[in-house]
């Protein structure tokens, strides 16, 4: 049933943070040990005292890697203690937010940051967990061809109408798109709040890729070109470049002059300018590319740059300052960024990381050690 918590009696995995990871080593270390004496007692031979000393590898002191301007660090991450319990423990106190973690086909699972509590969503079979869209209280979901609201974590859906596929459009509304392919010629798009009730009437966008949306318009990307669409559906050339990522109003793209000069800028929508972006030289812009998402209430954006030697984390500043390269996080196949000033959440082969920035660096910890690929944050 949608927004029902598994059954008390089904033991759930829960984290507390802050303790060190435990490793199989000194626990075989142990086992072994006493296995020696008890052979030792048998035979009647007194065996030495097992050698003292055994330590973890990762409970090492925090390590500061600072480079140059542009480049800071991140301290080693403290690793959870796990148990399986039925009660809940507070992962986040005073977040406000929820986490959706990838889980079985049709199911997902929903994770209470404040109180630790965990429930599983039941999406249905034709629902993919990185098809969900966040908006406020809730998501919107494709099952099937039926864009559906789901206030969670529980709460009645709400039918939003026929789409293909969905486009954000801020908080409290979302773009419903009618076309086999975002790649192809779009037939229609339609801007709907979170009741279904319509913001504008059918906007029919011209031919190209629709490379994004905001609550005023659409972002398309056509001959080498980037175009807004308006609500009047009125086509007006933006710049010469491609499309990275349109979220939050903010448009995140590689735009060149007249002299074949290209640079990382982003366009804010509500002012409707251009502003250069500082990166280093681990992000990668060129044939591997890379994702950009956009900080919802701040002016920063995470960066997942994808090379020969695997991913990498940067932390950007949309307002021109220097950026901020993770180093401690690597094979990370996911981001979601926290409400406020708390940081992001990262899915690091599996794991979920809590990136939080301290000034010019970055300081990782592990939120929860479980399997997930894919995570999205749900703020009130």
């Amino acid at each position: 049933m949608w927004g029902e918590a598994p059954p008390d009696s089904e033991p759930v995995q829960r984290v507390a943070v802050g303790g060190p990871r435990q490793r199989l080593r000194p626990l075989l270390l142990a086992g072994a040990v006493v296995g020696l004496l008890a052979a030792g007692l048998v035979l009647g031979q007194a065996d030495p005292p097992a050698p003292q000393g055994s330590t973890d590898r990762d409970a090492g002191p925090s390590t500061d890697r600072s480079s140059s301007s542009t480049t800071t660090t991140t301290t080693s991450r403290p690793r959870p203690t796990t148990s399986t319990t039925a009660v809940p423990v507070p992962i986040l106190p005073g977040s406000g937010a929820q986490l959706i973690v990838s889980g079985r086909p049709g199911r997902a699972e929903l994770i209470d940051l404040d109180t630790g509590a965990t429930s599983v969503i039941e999406l249905g079979p034709f629902a993919e967990i990185f098809d969900l869209l966040p908006v406020r209280g809730g998501v919107v979901a494709m099952l099937g061809r039926d864009a559906t609201y789901l206030p969670l974590p529980t709460g009645e859906p709400v039918p939003l109408g026929e789409a293909n596929y969905l486009l954000p459009a801020g908080p409290d509304a979302v773009w419903l798109m009618v076309g086999e392919d975002p790649y192809e010629r779009t037939s229609h798009a339609r801007l709907v709040d979170l009741q279904g009730t319509p913001r504008t009437g059918p906007i029919r966008p011209p031919s190209g890729w629709i490379a994004g949306a905001w609550d005023e318009g659409l972002i398309v990307q056509a001959g080498g070109r980037i175009y807004t669409v308006d609500l009047d559906g009125e086509l007006v050339p933006l710049a010469v470049g491609e499309v990275i990522s349109m979220s939050e109003g903010r448009l995140v793209a590689r735009v060149c002059d007249d002299a074949a000069s290209c640079a990382l800028a982003v366009w804010r929508a509500d002012q409707r300018s251009w502003q250069n972006v500082r990166t280093t030289s681990k992000d990668r812009l060129g044939y591997f590319g890379g994702s950009v998402i956009v900080q919802p209430d701040g002016d920063r954006a995470a960066f997942m740059s994808f090379g020969p030697e695997g991913s990498t984390l940067s932390i950007l500043d949309l307002a021109g300052g220097p950026p901020i390269v993770v180093e401690e996080v690597g094979e990370i196949s996911d981001v979601a960024w926290l409400p406020r000033d708390l940081g992001l959440v990262a899915v690091e082969r599996g794991e979920l990381l809590h990136v939080r920035l301290d000034g010019n660096r970055a300081i990782v910890d592990v939120l929860q050690a479980r399997s997930a690929e894919f995570v999205t944050v749900i703020t009130p």
